[in-house]
């Protein structure tokens, strides 16, 4: 995020604070070539788009922000900064990263507006509409896919989301925040407390120190039922009266456990369907990830000391572009896939990993790569070596931070080979 330290030459940092405060380089054209490869690539494939929406919080760089510059007041109410909403696309059946399907980036105003009645707004005037433009967002960038599947957390549970994908033939999987009244009378919850578990599996959690949880197996119960939600009575404009959606749960029968309620519009006749709409759900921690490295501990854009927020968002849609290739690097890695390293590296940047692949290589096989050099899996391994990971059976397996800082290292050596190819 600093732009001196990503230049070599003071007119180069010159010649990016232009370009970043240059009004004729405008937001849509950058997000668009963001989208270029998610629509290329896009074609045949069974995608499920996860998305989210995070804050970029400026409020360590308040004295040298200019005003009306694309900023507001962030969730606080206090802090300038602005908003994302990502939609990132998956190719579900092959676990491969394809890219962006929506880019949304806004700023509220910059100081605290009259609080206005919500309820009488229409969706397309409520903040929260950034769930449907998602949706369609991704339908135009992946024309060619054979199946969409738009996956939120629990603030999507919006009945107008449901109402406006299905006539767009896109599927949803939803975490349930309200408990709605159904047609039938009551509320859906209770329709959940009234049928027996339909069977059980065990998924296997990490240590997390955050959350002092410790590592081991847990054992989740899984509920699901055809329920027909009505529309709420304050809700205006026309659209279906009622909806007919399941209903999955997914519980640790323990105190505290896990509780996942899940509204999808496919069908589920048996546990594995269920369980397959839960661990797809379950991927949409990816979407976290993208944020984790756009701020904490990746490119820190929130350091960034950039003066105005047009500047500022243009260079956050370029970080989430680099951050694409981190983030294919790690699905990749977790899921064993077989996707092609061409898909990511180009023929120089290979030629330099392998050279790279025989100084991490010990003399023993299990000290070896054991990835074939076609396979993206073969770089993952090394780019994690480069990042610091030690590669041993007993080391715990790369992280996203991990393969961000093996990306930067790879870099800076990539640039000293081609400087030394360009010398001989």
């Amino acid at each position: 995020s600093c732009i001196r330290t990503s230049s070599d030459k003071k007119s180069e940092v010159k010649g990016m604070y232009r370009f970043f405060n240059n009004s004729k380089v405008s937001e849509k054209e950058l997000i668009n070539a963001c989208m270029n490869q998610t629509q290329r690539i896009s074609q045949g494939l069974d995608i499920w788009v996860f998305n989210d929406t995070s804050e970029v919080n400026m409020s360590s760089h308040t004295k040298r922000l200019k005003p009306e510059s694309g900023l507001g007041l962030t969730g606080n109410n206090i802090d300038p900064g602005f908003f994302i909403h990502l939609g990132l696309a998956v190719d579900i059946n092959a676990n491969q990263i394809l890219g962006y399907s929506s880019v949304q980036l806004w700023n509220r105003p910059e100081t605290a507006a009259e609080k206005v009645n919500q309820s009488n707004l229409p969706i397309e005037e409520k903040e929260s509409y950034k769930w449907l433009l998602c949706g369609k967002d991704s339908q135009e960038c992946t024309k060619g896919a054979t199946k969409l599947t738009l996956v939120g957390d629990r603030e999507s549970d919006i009945y107008e989301l449901f109402a406006q994908m299905k006539p767009l033939n896109i599927d949803l999987v939803v975490r349930s925040m309200h408990n709605r009244r159904s047609v039938e009378g009551g509320l859906i919850y209770d329709q959940l407390e009234n049928i027996a578990v339909s069977g059980s599996y065990d998924i296997e959690l990490e240590k997390d120190c955050r959350r002092e949880r410790a590592k081991g197996t847990r054992t989740i119960d899984v509920k699901y039922t055809p329920i027909n939600i009505m529309k709420p009575k304050n809700l205006k404009g026309e659209m279906d009266s009622h909806l007919e959606l399941m209903l999955i749960e997914a519980k640790e029968p323990r105190k505290g456990g896990i509780c996942w309620r899940i509204l999808t519009t496919y069908s589920i006749n048996t546990l594995d369907d269920a369980i397959k709409i839960i661990q797809g759900y379950a991927r949409r921690w990816a979407i976290e990830e993208v944020f984790r490295l756009l701020k904490n501990e990746g490119c820190q854009i929130e350091s960034s000391e950039l003066e105005t927020g047009w500047s500022l968002r243009k260079l956050t849609i370029f970080l989430l572009h680099t951050l694409l290739r981190v983030k294919q690097l790690l699905t990749c890695y977790r899921f064993k896939t077989c996707q092609q390293v061409e898909d990511v590296f180009d023929e120089e940047e290979i030629e330099c990993l392998k050279r790279i692949n025989t100084k991490y290589e010990g003399k023993k096989e299990t000290q070896k790569n054991p990835n074939k050099e076609c396979y993206l899996l073969w770089a993952a391994w090394i780019i994690a070596r480069v990042g610091g990971w030690k590669g041993g059976q007993s080391e715990r397996p790369p992280g996203p931070i991990t393969f961000k800082d093996g990306l930067d290292r790879f870099n800076a050596i990539f640039e000293g080979w081609c400087l030394c190819l360009r010398d001989t």
